[in-house]
Order: C-alpha cells, then sequence, then structure tokens
C-alpha cells in the first residue's frame, strides 16, 4: 500500500542522506519549512517521527512528505 503524504510536492532522495534517521527527520524538517509549514506543525512531525524505531520514522516520514529510494 503507497502511502499518500500530507505535503505532495515534497519530495526527499533517501539514497542521499545514507540511512540516518536523525538526517532524514533533519532533512524533512528544513523541506517542510520551506514550503511554509507552520512550526507547531512541523515539530508535531519531528516528535512523532523520533518516537519509536527507524522504520517508524521511515513510516512517519512518509506520511508528510514523499521518499525516493
Amino acid at each position: 500500500m503507497k502511502i499518500e503524504p500530507k505535503y505532495t510536492g515534497v519530495c526527499l532522495h533517501l539514497s542521499a542522506l545514507d540511512g540516518n534517521a536523525l538526517g532524514i527527520v533533519g532533512a524533512a524538517r528544513r523541506a517542510l519549512q520551506r514550503v511554509g509549514a507552520a512550526p507547531e506543525e512541523i515539530e508535531m512531525f519531528v516528535e512523532e517521527a523520533l518516537s519509536s524505531d527507524y522504520k517508524h520514522v521511515l513510516r512517519t516520514t512518509a506520511e508528510w512528505v514523499g521518499l525516493i529510494d
């Protein structure tokens, strides 16, 4: 099942982020800032993404922005 991200115009290339969970969340945060997401909304994303394991980071990030391998 493909996840449709909340911000469809934002995509991250995972290969450029070396599989680092903090790098993925940081890149998503910066991308969300660039497209004008509210700071409170961005913080909500960050808190949720970092609340569990690496798979949760990927799943949560994919719910917010597009991910490309």
